[in-house]
């Protein structure tokens, strides 16, 4: 999971009181696949790499993928997040500091920002 994915469902719980009262953790499972979701996990890429090389494989991070809705959820509400004083600091510095590719979508540290990962895997 992205951390653009991340802050998408943060922003939804957070801003529009979807899940009032939640973590970001419980109010992630709960909008991943239906409120009746009993298991849903995020990880940022360095965590999910760190996994992969735990379990015998070298990981690299390509980028992410994203979705319309993940799209147009950024330009409606990521100013509105940024200003938002209920927003954690560093999800306010991963919203300024995502660039923006030609086509317009959003890219930190130059790979695609998106709701998932793509990775290379090899057996270490």
């Amino acid at each position: 999971m992205s951390k653009l994915d991340q802050l998408a469902h943060l922003l939804i719980n957070r801003i529009q009181n979807a899940f009032p009262g939640l973590s970001l953790e419980e109010a992630f499972t709960r909008n991943t696949d239906g409120e009746n979701c009993p298991i849903s996990r995020y990880y940022i890429s360095e965590t999910f790499c760190e996994i992969c090389h735990n379990a015998g494989f070298e990981a690299e991070f390509l980028g992410g993928y994203f979705s319309k809705w993940e799209l147009d959820l950024l330009k409606d509400i990521g100013k509105e997040a940024i200003a938002d004083k209920r927003l954690a600091d560093v999800h306010k510095d991963f919203l300024t500091s995502l660039t923006y590719s030609d086509e317009e979508y959003p890219l930190y540290k130059g790979k695609y920002a998106g709701i998932g990962g793509v990775y290379k895997l090899r057996r270490a």
